[in-house]
């Protein structure tokens, strides 16, 4: 954000930061040099035909590299009136970062998000840059019939939140919004999802009395809470559930809290005395280690050319008509008068007048539920490929746990195994319902000791690690995650694992790499960190129950049909049922050649 004042400042004025090692997580995950490889091998391969859009939180290079290319800048607020922009010519858009975001912004659209593709992160290609069927959602095939392209990499504060904390809160009454860099299923349960500047708003003009959640950043909803005391609103946190079952709360930034009010005295105060440190300074092109605070800086003739095409993509956001909000209308009754219906299964908006139009628009018929009638005729919709792979994925973790784990409890089945997974800068090291490390270079930092497994939830929480800065321990939740064991972990060969069997391998189980594999590790709130594993453990039976009539379907048929509202299965002797999906009304009939 800094930098970007700098690249519009003019020459007479100076852009000073607070501390030099504040910044934000999305730009310390999409360097220059993790971004600018691959974009000059999109380039190389679509031409002119490819457009980057770059979020507010990049460096200047990245805003340079949209300058280049045709593109912009966008915030939160306009990302969806700059992808729109950016659209219109028919080239391919680039989104770095945040993946969230970049999806969020082109299910407004109305985009099929199966044209939306997930480059794989630097994390995930440990350290390269290569665009191949490997390294990309889908392969090459994929990429190539994109409309946008998705760098790999997120928020790790807007995670943390889950569809289930949404719906927590609004069995109780309560109106929920949340920023648009939070996971889809998120944004399309709550009531409402928008920039910060929205959610301020949201605040500022509620009704007296009103009930409202915040699904962002923890400092910003402490500040919107006491402006709802002032209002006569209730304000709450998304996260700040009192039930054990979603563990703890809390979500502040660590990078961005940096910028303090003692940094901020401290540096007002020096900038007067003339002793302003250099480091504190902030100039475009900028390369800055956020563990030292050291800046690596471009020569004049570089800056200046940097500067041209950044500046560029700036003025063009500025140029493209901006909006106060992104607002995802949801399926709630108060919200169908607005102008879009969200598909869930198939995960795009369709507009509110093809809602109840006796057509099916969503592949589930979410939008024609409330027919009670049969369809009349043979016009059946293919199944929903989220809904079938959800339940696929399912299929295959329990005939794997069957296999390796047999009928035990998750914590029993992977209790005293271990895994790692190295996120750079750091290897993880986790042992289920025991231990959990830090390690960076020679040094080890304990994330804290297993406590007692939740068994809802699919969670251990770990306690008492090494203590941060302020004497604060360090602390994990470990989430489990249904798989089919085919991920496989990279971390080291079969010989590491016969040599050092503890880490990996059970030698007498011969459960490994395949069984277990850390996904991601999110440091919600500075030293309390989020770690996501999947497992074929995970696919017990309360998953089974979760996935209810669509599991039944998917085991019944293969291929669910759902039209106007019912869904179409095969019975026990092959007759046709029609299932309704509302009303949970059922029909028996047998049309030749339906099946």
């Amino acid at each position: 954000m800094a930098e970007s004042i700098a690249l519009l400042a003019r020459e007479d004025q100076d852009v000073w930061i607070t501390n030099p090692k504040a910044g934000c997580t999305m730009e310390m995950l999409a360097k220059d040099f993790m971004v600018l490889p691959v974009a000059e091998q999109l380039i190389e391969r679509y031409g002119d035909d490819l457009v980057c859009v770059s979020y507010m939180n990049t460096s200047g290079r990245l805003k340079a590299l949209a300058g280049k290319t045709g593109g912009a800048v966008c915030t939160s607020s306009n990302a969806h009136k700059v992808v729109e922009w950016a659209r219109r010519n028919g080239q391919k858009v680039l989104f770095v970062p945040d993946e969230h975001l970049g999806r969020n912004t082109a299910a407004r659209l109305g985009m099929d998000l199966s044209k939306v593709v997930r480059l794989a992160s630097a994390e995930e290609t440990r350290g390269a840059f290569p665009v191949d069927d490997a390294h990309v959602e889908g392969g090459l095939a994929a990429l190539d019939a994109a409309e946008m392209i998705l760098w790999g990499s997120y928020c790790g504060v807007h995670t943390v939140f889950t569809e289930g904390h949404v719906r927590w809160w609004q069995e109780r009454d309560w109106t929920v919004l949340v920023h648009p860099e939070s996971k889809l299923e998120v944004v399309e349960a709550a009531d409402g999802s928008g920039s910060t500047a929205y959610l301020w708003k949201a605040v500022e003009e509620a009704t007296p009395g009103s009930k409202l959640v915040i699904g962002t950043e923890g400092h910003f909803v402490t500040n919107a809470r006491e402006l709802g005391k002032q209002r006569g609103v209730e304000v709450m946190h998304l996260a700040d559930i009192p039930d054990p079952g979603f563990g703890t709360s809390g979500c502040g930034c660590a990078t961005m809290s940096r910028n303090d009010p003692p940094h901020l005295a401290g540096m007002l105060d020096l900038l007067r005395k003339g002793q302003a440190p250099d480091a504190n300074r902030v100039m475009a092109g900028d390369s800055v280690n956020e563990l030292t605070g050291e800046r690596d800086r471009l020569e004049s003739d570089e800056r200046a050319e940097l500067v041209t095409h950044a500046r560029k993509a700036l003025e063009r956001m500025i140029e493209i008509k901006e909006i106060t909000s992104l607002v995802s209308l949801k399926k709630r009754p108060q919200l169908r008068r607005q102008q879009f219906f969200w598909c869930a299964a198939d995960r795009r908006f369709i507009p509110s007048s093809r809602v109840g139009d006796g057509v099916v628009d969503c592949c589930d018929g979410a939008d024609e539920t409330m027919r009670k009638e049969p369809p009349t005729g043979p016009r059946l919709m293919p199944r929903c490929p989220a809904s079938h792979d959800e339940v696929t994925t399912f299929q295959k973790g329990a005939a794997r746990r069957r296999e390796r784990f047999g009928g035990r409890t998750i914590s029993d089945a992977l209790a005293g195994q271990c895994v790692e997974k190295t996120l750079v800068p750091f290897t993880y090291v986790l042992c289920f319902g025991s231990r959990a490390e830090q390690r960076e270079g020679g040094e080890r930092r304990s994330l804290g000791d297993a406590r007692a497994f939740d068994a809802v939830s699919r969670t251990w929480r770990h306690e008492g690690g090494d203590a941060c800065p302020g004497d604060v321990a360090r602390s994990a939740t470990v989430e489990i995650e249904c798989s089919a064991g085919l991920c496989g972990n990279q971390i080291s060969g079969a010989s590491r694992h016969r040599r050092e069997p503890s880490s990996l391998v059970d030698l007498h189980t011969g459960a490994g790499p395949a069984d277990y594999e850390i996904l991601a590790v999110d440091e919600v709130s500075m030293c309390v960190y989020h770690i996501r594993v999947a497992s074929p453990a995970g696919c017990d039976e309360t998953r089974r129950e979760e996935l209810g009539p669509r599991l039944a379907a998917v085991e019944a048929d293969g291929s669910p049909r759902i039209v106007n509202g019912w869904l179409l299965t095969r019975g026990e002797r092959g007759e046709g049922m029609w299932y309704h999906v509302g009303t949970a009304a059922t029909q028996l009939f047998a049309p030749e050649g339906w099946f």
